[in-house]
């Protein structure tokens, strides 16, 4: 392994995620969950915030089996408890949003929903230092939920996946990727 990657695996995981998901992001994802709630409340939104958008992903770290137990009196954890409530939570993860649904004019971009989270990573991924070996390879992501251009692969416990081209260092550090999104997907 070269030195400078050796270097950055030292470093925090978190420091790793925020680099590829800044305050900005946050922000912005803050500014895209009011809009929706107010579309959907009638003007009325839920005032949310980068800090309250950024404990779903602290609470991704712990992996409790339900999301409840966050607040439960036996494993509830004073960080998640005093920063909101149950039902607070319950509200936010009911109208995130990465995009305006009204300002999507564009039907050719198939992620245009995600396009802020998708950017997010690229841009980061872009900017890595490119090795002399590097591979393209196809990546299949365990994906549950609705989408168009899915691919069912009945073969694999896991069935429903989302194909996605990456180019990569020997490591395994993804440099780039494409997301497939059915027969006009340019590499």
């Amino acid at each position: 392994m070269t030195e400078n990657l050796m270097t950055k695996m030292k470093r925090n995981h978190y420091t790793f995620f925020f680099e590829y998901f800044n305050l900005e992001f946050w922000e912005e994802l803050s500014v895209q969950t009011n809009l929706y709630s107010a579309q959907q409340l009638n003007h009325k939104s839920v005032k949310t915030n980068a800090h309250e958008i950024g404990l779903f992903i602290a609470m991704g770290s712990l992996k409790y089996n339900q999301v409840r137990m966050y607040w439960s009196r036996e494993l509830g954890l004073p960080y998640f408890v005093n920063a909101m409530t149950r039902d607070r939570f319950f509200e936010l993860r009911n109208y995130m949003h990465f995009a305006d649904n009204s300002a999507l004019r564009d039907d050719s971009d198939k992620l245009s929903k995600i396009r802020l989270f998708i950017d997010c990573v690229k841009k980061k991924c872009i900017t890595l230092p490119r090795p002399k070996h590097i591979s393209i390879d196809e990546q299949m992501i365990p994906f549950s939920g609705r989408c168009q251009f899915r691919q069912y692969m009945p073969s694999n416990s896991n069935p429903l996946k989302l194909k996605n081209f990456v180019l990569a260092s020997t490591e395994g550090l993804v440099l780039d990727f494409k997301l497939y999104h059915g027969k006009g997907t340019v590499i």
